[in-house]
């Protein structure tokens, strides 16, 4: 079954969910998504039931977007859409229970909320359905930018000429923590929750 046939197929089973627009969104090519993806994306939100905005499926660049294995978005509360997203460890525990081979949780997204029109900070998600290697999938992670002094970057650095750096943090499939090796920073979940709070607080 091609891509095309396989997401009339879904919104015939599930609705709506996803629009064809939405699936192409930033010159995505519905064509190039492989079948295995949309059938994920769809199943994964028909089981959860949360609103969800689409930033990324297919893309014209190297990698898993590239192959059509991978989508990333950005959740919200019930009754909530583009005005409250999920907080992040809600995020990451809805995104890890679903199988897929690769999450990555970005903290350092953004959106414009539809009641104050404003930019505000957003966690983001990326979900994958690549095989890759043994050694390289399934992978969990999670990632945010930091500044050139090497503390956490605030948005209008991130948005503004200051020179900022993303970070990723790999877990651990040992204990469960999540690794930087360059840096030589490691952190829990929960203080990867407090890592949270404090990029609001430096937002404000």
């Amino acid at each position: 079954m091609n891509s095309q046939h396989a997401l009339t197929e879904l919104m015939e089973i599930y609705g709506a969910l996803f629009t064809r627009s939405e699936i192409g969104i930033r010159g995505g090519d519905v064509s190039k998504t492989k079948p295995a993806l949309l059938q994920n994306m769809y199943k994964e939100r028909n089981w959860h039931g949360y609103p969800t905005f689409l930033s990324s499926v297919w893309r014209d660049v190297d990698g898993v977007h590239g192959w059509g294995e991978a989508v990333d978005q950005i959740l919200f509360k019930k009754g909530g859409y583009m005005r409250q997203p999920l907080h992040p460890l809600h995020l990451w525990t809805l995104s890890t229970a679903w199988p897929w081979m690769g999450v990555g949780m970005y903290l350092d997204w953004r959106y414009t909320n539809r009641d104050d029109g404003k930019i505000h900070r957003t966690p983001g998600i990326h979900k994958d359905i690549h095989q890759g290697g043994e050694r390289s999938r399934p992978l969990r992670w999670v990632a945010w930018t930091l500044n050139s002094n090497g503390d956490l970057a605030t948005l209008k650095e991130i948005q503004g000429a200051s020179q900022t750096r993303r970070y990723f943090f790999y877990q651990s499939n040992e204990d469960g923590k999540f690794y930087n090796a360059g840096l030589g920073r490691q952190y829990s979940l929960s203080a990867i929750m407090e890592v949270w709070n404090r990029l609001n607080e430096i937002d404000d």
